[in-house]
């Protein structure tokens, strides 16, 4: 009987991941921005704008190398993976072999890499590609493809999604089917191709998103909202990159007369602060709304979560659609993205967030948003991904921006 149940869980979850990516919506299994990505020669910005993992994406043959590129950008979608080089005033240039073929059925809701290679769920959430990155030119190619569900003891599960601890050496698979089950599979990896599983840990009913961890990288969190689980979830790490779950403690939404807010995206500030979109939840509140807050949470040494006083920021963006987030490497700068635009927020240094200018590109609904190491803000959304610089404090558009892009995103600093 479980067995039906599982097949048509598998069709339904299937189909519905592909009706969110055509129709440029998200779900707590797309990517969250990629604030766990390793950062070679991480540096900090001399204005407001820095930089940290990001994505990008383009199509067709281009030329240049790593000594005219600052970055390097890839996005995905459903059929392939596109990357660009990222020049020195932030615009792109398609990368030589661009696109790049995976083993079929891309998973478009999130790839990650640690620098030496980029990790992406694909064969209809069943495999998981390994692409070694060749520094010099930043051309992908497919170097092993493994089982993302070894060590699962449940039966039908797929591969959802994908998040690497700030060393790069542990990457973290979300697997699960429907409201059956759950998990997180723990593959230690590094410069090889080659992924061994050391862990399997057990989750709710509901697959959650991809953890983000500590700038410590000893606490991992996520967040879901829905009628049936909502909450931020916390997980402890240990040295070699296995988890416990942890409670975070109950983190203070943010309040407004009559309306009830559901955690939905997480993004970890270098600076010691944990980052939390919450939009409007109908299910539990009085008064309509329709709005996305974020507010600011200190990490404290044992993993809990403290709410910085007023900290709570009215963001551009509404419930409608996903709103993620992504701090600069220095956790000094935060881009929120969503359907009101992309913005960005100083962080102070008592944890508040203050605007920086105005929102870009509002109406576009934003998946993805991350930065590199020149305080360039990458944000993509079904099929473009727009570039803004914020070196000035405020966001411009970098020339030629918006280019042809897919909802996954993950950047590649080279400084």
């Amino acid at each position: 009987m479980r067995s039906r149940f599982v097949f048509f869980a598998y069709l339904c979850l299937v189909s519905f991941l592909g009706l969110l990516v055509a129709c440029g919506g998200a779900s707590s299994n797309n990517n969250l921005s990629s604030n766990n990505n390793p950062s070679p020669g991480t540096t900090g910005p001399s204005s407001p704008g820095s930089s940290s993992p990001g994505s990008g994406g383009g199509s067709g043959s281009g030329t240049g190398s790593s000594s005219s590129f600052i970055s390097y950008a890839y996005t995905a979608s459903t059929s392939a993976i596109k990357g660009y080089g990222v020049k020195a005033d932030g615009s792109l240039t398609p990368l030589s072999g661009s696109p790049y073929a995976a083993s079929a059925g891309l998973n478009a809701s999130n790839i990650v890499t640690n620098g030496a290679n980029l990790y992406a769920i694909a064969a209809r959430f069943t495999n998981l590609d390994v692409f070694s990155i060749d520094k010099a030119s930043g051309a992908l190619t497919l170097a092993n493809t493994i089982s993302p569900l070894t060590g699962d003891p449940h039966q039908g599960d797929i591969a959802l999604s994908l998040a690497l601890d700030h060393t790069g050496t542990s990457l973290y698979i979300t697997l699960g089917l429907s409201d059956f089950d759950s998990g997180i599979n723990v593959f230690a990896v590094g410069s090889s191709p080659n992924a061994q599983q050391i862990q399997f840990l057990e989750g709710p009913a509901i697959a959650l998103p991809p953890p983000v961890f500590s700038p410590n990288n000893q606490f991992a969190y996520t967040s879901f909202c829905g009628v049936r689980i909502n909450g931020v979830f916390g997980y402890a790490r240990a040295s070699d990159g296995t988890l416990k779950n942890m409670n975070p403690g109950l983190p203070q939404p943010p309040t407004s007369p009559g309306e009830v807010f559901c955690p939905q995206s997480v993004a970890a500030s270098a600076k010691g602060y944990l980052a939390i979109a919450w939009p409007h939840f109908d299910f539990a509140s009085s008064n309509p709304g329709n709005e996305t807050f974020v507010k600011t949470y200190t990490i404290n040494a044992d993993g809990t979560l403290t709410a910085v006083s007023n900290s709570q920021v009215l963001t551009a963006s509404s419930k409608a659609n996903k709103t993620v987030l992504n701090f600069d490497p220095t956790g000094s700068f935060l881009a929120v993205a969503g359907d009101g635009g992309v913005q960005t927020f100083a962080l102070n240094s008592n944890g508040t967030l203050a605007p920086i200018g105005s929102s870009q590109a509002a109406g576009v609904k934003f998946q993805s948003v991350a930065w590199d190491n020149a305080n360039n803000v990458f944000a993509t959304s079904s099929d473009q991904l727009y570039v803004f610089n914020s070196s000035t404090g405020a966001l411009a558009p970098v020339p030629g921006s918006p280019y042809p892009g897919d909802p996954a995103l993950t950047v590649l600093p080279l400084q």
